[in-house]
């Protein structure tokens, strides 16, 4: 009798001594695991987790009433892990038999009421039943995924780092969590983390940065958020105290995350906000950020469909969506701006897109990113109408809705995916005009961006101080410049709506061909003697207020002929009508013969009522 009262006693000091020879850092007693009224005296430390009697056989001596609720798990479309496994005496289970909130903390087998405590389960330590939004785990069907570390498929499984365990292959709370010892990451000290999570070493244990794409986190090391130590943004959360300290956890939350993919927030992008937005701001994208404070700017939609890694963006049940990860991959984007076009940028690195031939890849150049949506997008909008809120769109003779295709043309064409048809521009500029009106890249390379023309009214990439890309701009159709069109006519054959244009076009930077004048010079254009292509300009322009826009189309003229379409010539039929005795619509560029609607109205000061204007 007196050998098992003694028993009683020893067993639970010896089981605290065990654990303050394990703890390396502040033990248990001195944590938030210790439940006992008397502090860090006597056993009872001990008792609300462990006992050397009436434990139900489950292994650890485990003391604590068990959870008899059913939970949810993890979920997602590269997820193939398997449901959530709780079976009796996992882990898990046993962390969940308080942190679920479903049982008292002082309940234990060991007594028949529940014991006192000194605290109660706080809001962030209750993951309670759905844990749909928590890290998976409670599993031990790994299948091979580029993200995981090749550790986790040997004999026996392992993680990339000895402090990492795994039970009996299987991934448990005691994988991340070591429950005896609360500060092994000083920044996070009441989540007994088992190793320092410091630029996520606690993540990078399982997962792998360092596989080359398709791995999803390929590019990590050396990407913008793996090595900034910008003092802004979700590490406030966290604890770290640089960006690149937080590093994953900037943007993900391993518990009771507030979205899909465990990230911080919901919807996704504003998991992106509290770092690349003002939050004060109506329009959420950053006002403040970007250099703006007028609520009329045009900006780039996100809208509510999520993005999928897995998505296929050649298929029509794949939504069109727009979300920031559309363009950007976080995990490989960086800040070192050294690309030469058409190659894609470092902020965009990483990114998926389609390729000028059509098909889905991995983008090399930044023209594939932005076919995702603008080219063969089987879910885009198919009318000029549904992008009006943009400003004026123009209704060309050959369709202008997949800029893929535009730019695919033999005879007309911007030079973003092929070198410029005509190594001949007579208006050409040898440097574009930043926005500060000094000389820029030089034209002579063969290529442009899309971003030459849709970026920030104050971007950096042109001489500004704000972003670039195509975010938020003062101007139409996200344009970084003043690119004046005509509004449609109100009826056919109806005079155009003309513009005011100043005799020399305008300022060359502020002026209503800005965005022309960056790589044109449109006042040498605009002299009608001095005119090196057309001779005419200045009558149209200047003098009839109509747009470039009218009868050139800025991407390219898909399936285009040199006959009529030399010159990106694809007239805007809201605006240009059928000559009205021929009932001809064309600009024959080897007669040099216009068969339009605007000779026989009073915006071309009346020329008569005779078809086949000569120019």
């Amino acid at each position: 009798m007196k050998r098992r009262r003694w028993l009683a006693w020893a067993l639970p000091a010896v089981l605290l001594i065990s654990l303050e020879s394990v703890a390396q850092h502040t033990t248990v007693d001195k944590s938030e695991h210790n439940l006992s009224p008397g502090g860090n005296k006597g056993p009872n430390v001990c008792v609300y987790c462990h006992a050397p009697h009436n434990t139900a056989g489950v292994k650890g001596l485990w003391n604590h009433k068990d959870t008899t609720s059913k939970h949810q798990g993890y979920t997602s479309s590269t997820y193939r892990e398997g449901p959530l496994d709780l079976t009796s005496g996992s882990a898990s289970r046993l962390c969940l038999s308080c942190h679920d909130g479903t049982v008292a903390l002082g309940a234990v087998n060991t007594s028949p009421a529940p014991l006192p405590t000194k605290r109660t389960l706080s809001s962030e330590a209750n993951l309670g039943t759905d844990l749909s939004k928590d890290h998976p785990f409670g599993f031990d069907n790994w299948v091979r995924d580029d993200t995981l570390r090749d550790e986790l498929f040997h004999t026996p499984r392992t993680t990339g780092n000895k402090n990492v365990k795994l039970e009996d292959g299987r991934l448990e709370c005691t994988a991340c969590h070591e429950p005896h010892t609360p500060d092994n990451d000083p920044q996070r000290s009441t989540m007994f983390l088992s190793i320092n999570n410091a630029q996520s070493a606690l993540c990078t244990a399982c997962h792998d940065v360092q596989k080359p794409a398709p791995n999803l986190l390929s590019g990590w090391q050396t990407s913008a958020h793996a090595i900034s130590q910008s003092t802004e943004g979700a590490f406030g959360v966290s604890g770290y105290k640089t960006v690149a300290e937080a590093a994953c956890q900037n943007c993900h939350s391993n518990h009771k995350s507030g979205s899909a993919r465990l990230l911080r927030a919901a919807p996704d992008e504003n998991t992106c906000y509290p770092c690349h937005a003002d939050p004060n701001s109506q329009l959420q994208w950053a006002q403040a950020w970007l250099g703006y404070d007028d609520t009329t700017k045009f900006m780039h939609p996100v809208d509510a469909t999520g993005h999928d890694p897995n998505e296929n963006l050649m298929l029509p049940s794949t939504p069109r969506h727009s979300k920031c990860w559309d363009c950007h991959n976080p995990h490989a984007d960086r800040k070192s701006a050294n690309a030469i076009a058409p190659a894609v940028d470092p902020s965009l690195q990483g990114a998926t897109g389609v390729s000028k031939e059509g098909n889905a890849v991995v983008a090399s150049n930044q023209y594939e990113v932005c076919f995702k949506c603008h080219a063969d997008s089987p879910n885009k909008p198919q009318s000029s109408a549904s992008y009006s809120k943009y400003g004026h769109n123009p209704v060309r003779q050959v369709d202008a809705t997949n800029v893929r295709l535009d730019f695919n043309s033999q005879f007309a064409r911007h030079n973003v995916t092929q070198t410029r048809s005509n190594s001949h521009s007579p208006s050409l500029r040898m440097l574009m005009l930043t926005l500060s009106g000094s000389q820029g890249r030089n034209l002579a390379s063969g290529y442009l961006y899309c971003t030459d023309c849709h970026n920030g009214g104050n971007n950096t990439d042109s001489g500004g101080t704000g972003p670039n890309g195509p975010h938020i701009s003062p101007y139409e159709h996200l344009l970084e410049r003043r690119y004046d069109m005509n509004g449609a006519a109100i009826l056919a054959g109806a005079n155009v709506l003309s513009l005011n244009i100043p005799p020399d076009g305008g300022d060359a930077l502020k002026g209503p061909f800005a965005m022309c004048n960056k790589c044109h010079d449109v006042a040498r254009l605009l002299t009608p003697v001095g005119d090196p292509v057309f001779k005419h300009h200045a009558s149209h322009v200047v003098q009839g207020g109509i747009s470039c826009a009218v009868c050139h189309a800025p991407h390219g003229v898909q399936g285009a002929e040199a006959v009529s379409h030399a010159h990106s010539v694809n007239l805007d039929l809201s605006i240009v009508f059928p000559d009205p005795i021929t009932r001809r619509l064309e600009i024959n560029t080897n007669t040099r013969t216009c068969y339009v609607s605007c000779h026989f109205s009073n915006d071309m000061r009346g020329r008569g009522n005779h078809s086949g204007v000569r120019y």
